[in-house]
C-alpha cells in the first residue's frame, strides 16, 4: 500500500490520475483493508465495529483510490489509538443531497488543537505520531485529501486530545 501511496502522489501532483468508477461493496472494500492491518489491530485488542447501511453498501466508486484513502484513515486510527481501544466504522447514505458518508472514529491520542490546521499537509506529521512510528512520511492525510477531492468528494474530522478523532469522508453517490 506504501509503493501504491507514494505513486498516486506522484500522479496526483501532475495531474495523472485515472479516475475508474464501477460498482463496489464498501464493506468487502473495508473488511479486506482490515485484514491488512489486523496484526496492529490484535496488538493493541481493539475492537472494531462495522455498520454498513443497506443503502450505501453497492455504489459506484474506484476501487483502488478508495482503498488508498481508507487505508491510511484505517491504519492510522489503529496505529495512534490506545491500548483495548475503539475503531467505529459506520457508512449512510445521506439524507440531504446524493452523497454517501463513511465515518472512522477511534478512541485514540486524539490531534492536538494547534496541530489541527496542518494535518492534511504534505509530508507533515504530528509530534505524537512521530514518537509511536518514527518512521512515517507524511503522505497519508495529505493524499487522502487530495484524491477524495479528485473524486467530488470531501474531507474533515474532528478530534479531541485524548479522546481520539472522527473522520468523514463523503463521496458523491452515481
Amino acid at each position: 500500500m506504501l509503493a501504491e501511496g507514494i505513486l498516486l502522489s506522484i500522479q496526483v501532483e501532475t495531474g495523472k490520475v485515472k479516475v475508474s468508477e464501477e460498482e463496489n461493496d464498501i464493506k468487502e472494500v473495508i473488511n479486506n483493508l482490515l485484514q491488512i492491518i489486523e496484526e496492529t489491530i490484535k496488538e493493541k485488542k481493539l475492537v472494531v465495529n462495522i455498520n454498513v447501511d443497506i443503502n450505501a453498501a453497492r455504489f459506484k466508486f474506484d476501487k483502488k483510490i478508495l482503498s488508498v484513502v481508507l487505508f491510511a484513515i484505517f491504519e492510522n486510527a489503529a496505529l495512534y489509538n490506545k491500548d483495548c481501544g475503539k475503531i467505529d466504522i459506520r457508512t449512510e447514505k445521506l439524507k440531504d443531497r446524493p452523497f454517501m458518508q463513511i465515518t472512522i472514529s477511534d478512541t485514540g491520542y486524539g490531534i492536538p488543537k494547534a496541530e489541527q490546521e496542518k494535518i492534511f499537509g504534505r509530508y507533515w506529521r504530528g509530534e505524537k505520531a512521530k514518537e509511536i512510528k518514527p518512521q512515517g512520511f507524511g503522505l497519508g492525510t495529505y493524499l487522502s485529501k487530495k484524491l477524495i477531492e479528485l473524486l467530488g468528494g470531501s474531507i474533515r474530522f474532528i478530534s479531541n486530545t485524548n479522546e481520539g478523532t472522527t473522520i468523514f469522508v463523503e463521496l458523491p453517490i452515481k
